[in-house]
């Protein structure tokens, strides 16, 4: 009894991930992946600023509500990070190879 890569469906599975392990970048993908990069440090900071405040300078860390403090700066990061980045990302991508394939052709 054959199992794993030794059967027929191993091999081919074996097959599509050896394709999907080569990747081309574009530089719109470099750019894309810098802005997001960028807006995610971004919200760290906040989250980061919004944990110091609310548990050193309100003394929710002395107090004992370190979990009210984290919550906050949880929803903080939430909110920052925004719900249609992906949809911007493939809306800015259609347009950008639009552009592309008329300049090419």
């Amino acid at each position: 009894m054959a199992v794993g890569t030794a059967t027929e469906m191993g091999r081919a599975q074996a097959d599509v991930m050896a394709d999907k392990q080569v990747t081309v970048v574009s530089v719109f993908q470099t750019k894309i992946n810098t802005v997001v990069q960028c807006t995610v440090s971004y919200a760290l900071v906040l989250v980061i600023a919004a944990l110091l405040v609310q548990g050193i300078a309100r003394g929710d860390f002395a107090s004992g509500n370190w979990r009210e403090a984290v919550l906050a700066a949880l929803s903080i990061m939430v909110a920052a990070i925004p719900i249609a980045l992906p949809l911007v990302i493939q809306v800015s991508k259609k347009i950008f190879y639009m552009f592309w394939h008329l300049r090419v052709n």
